[in-house]
């Protein structure tokens, strides 16, 4: 399969109700489609996937390989439009008899599929358009064509911008999850021909995720070159957002001690928090300190709210001290290294990220106990996601570079 070929989702949809109906007549009663724009429909699919996708035989039309492969990633894809169906027609509203009772889904054009994201993510009509390279008339159409026959508005118009409303937030994760599991199917079909092929979107937390993806990303792109690798640095709520949506495959860093129901988490080593400081800082001279020291200290300190600062201020309390008064906040391993370089202050980060500095003399760690100040580091993924083998063959080198293999742990 080509990646340039955008697999489109009304040649999906027919060749799934030919897969779930077996002949091109049932299909085309299902669609309220002609035989005959049933079969033009399939050609293309096949065209663009270069294979043949079913088999005419006595019994009916018979899924090929590729077919049962391609079967199992639109089945998914279609699931959670429907799911997204029932999750509205559930919701309390004022407006109940105006709110359609049939289906939108099998209304859905490719430029539902996606536009709408994109004006929840920009939160503007214009800023979408101009992202996607269309015009601003074109994007307002395609919202408009989708919110009337649903009779609901999926954005409120703020001061804020365009802000989804709870239908409008439900229909834009479904059609993200559309596109993540249409995006798989690149590298399933590939995977059939015994090749690793197709995108990999990973997640890094900024304080302590790229300890862990350092080592491996240069040997897996070496290895699998034919996988479009991207590394999204973000705070931990928006890669938790991203990954619930299908927009990136996993994330790297910090485990939360209270995962999210749809993820599942994999432990994979302790990383300890360390006092960091310029090298020649004063305090280096000292061969030993108490934690009593550096209450007095400048600090550089992540996000409140993040794993990280939670164990910082856990163990500060544990050693009866208050937590630092005027720190700056940073929350990027390259502001704290900047800053460090430049001051006197006294910074707080995993081993694993200042481990480089240290031996190359630039930073100090300070002999200090910070008795509690562990960080469980893994990688979480999406609980009901089908993985392609790009990514278990990206989590299997992170497994095989670090040493504790722990159970997953589930959220209940």
């Amino acid at each position: 399969m080509n990646p340039s070929v955008e697999l489109n989702i009304k040649k999906l949809r027919v060749f799934t109700q030919l897969a779930v109906r077996g002949n091109v007549n049932a299909a085309a009663e299902a669609l309220f489609l002609t035989q005959s724009a049933v079969s033009r429909s399939l050609k293309s699919l096949e065209d663009d996937l270069g294979c043949p996708l079913f088999i005419r035989s006595s019994r009916g039309m018979v899924l090929t390989d590729v077919g049962t492969i391609l079967h199992r990633r639109t089945a998914r894809a279609f699931a959670y439009l429907a799911h997204s169906e029932e999750e509205i027609r559930r919701l309390p509203t004022a407006h109940a008899g105006t709110r359609t009772r049939s289906g939108f889904a099998g209304r859905l054009a490719q430029r539902h599929i996606t536009i709408v994201p994109q004006i929840g993510d920009h939160r503007s009509e214009t800023s979408a358009a101009r992202y996607l390279g269309i015009s601003q008339p074109a994007v307002n159409a395609a919202l408009r064509d989708l919110e009337q026959p649903m009779g609901e508005a999926l954005f409120a118009r703020t001061s804020r911008g365009m802000v989804p409303t709870v239908v409008g937030e439900i229909v834009i994760r479904a059609f993200k999850l559309y596109a993540s599991e249409v995006r798989s199917i690149e590298g399933d079909l590939a995977q059939r021909e015994g090749e690793i092929r197709g995108a990999l979107v990973v997640g890094c937390l900024p304080l302590s995720g790229a300890g862990l993806l350092a080592a491996v990303v240069g040997r897996f792109s070496q290895r699998y070159p034919d996988i479009r690798l991207t590394l999204m640095e973000a705070h931990y709520e928006a890669l938790l957002n991203a990954l619930i949506c299908g927009e990136i495959d996993l994330i790297v860093g910090t485990l939360h001690p209270a995962p999210h129901a749809q993820v599942l988490q994999r432990p994979m080593m302790t990383d300890h928090l360390v006092a960091v400081v310029r090298a020649g800082h004063p305090l280096t001279r000292q061969t030993q300190l108490a934690v009593g020291a550096l209450e007095q200290a400048q600090w550089i300190v992540p996000f409140r709210r993040t794993a990280t600062r939670n164990t910082f201020e856990k163990a500060m309390l544990k050693a009866g001290l208050s937590t630092p008064h005027g720190a700056i906040e940073a929350n990027s391993v390259a502001t704290a290294r900047a800053v460090l370089l430049q001051s006197d202050r006294v910074s707080i980060l995993p081993r694993s990220q200042v481990d480089f500095d240290v031996a190359a003399g630039s930073l100090s760690i300070l002999p200090v106990d910070l008795s509690g100040a562990e960080l469980t580091l893994g990688v979480a993924t999406r609980r009901d996601a089908e993985p392609t083998a790009g990514q278990l063959s990206f989590v299997d080198m992170l497994v095989c570079d670090h040493a504790l293999q722990a159970p997953e742990t589930v959220a209940r």
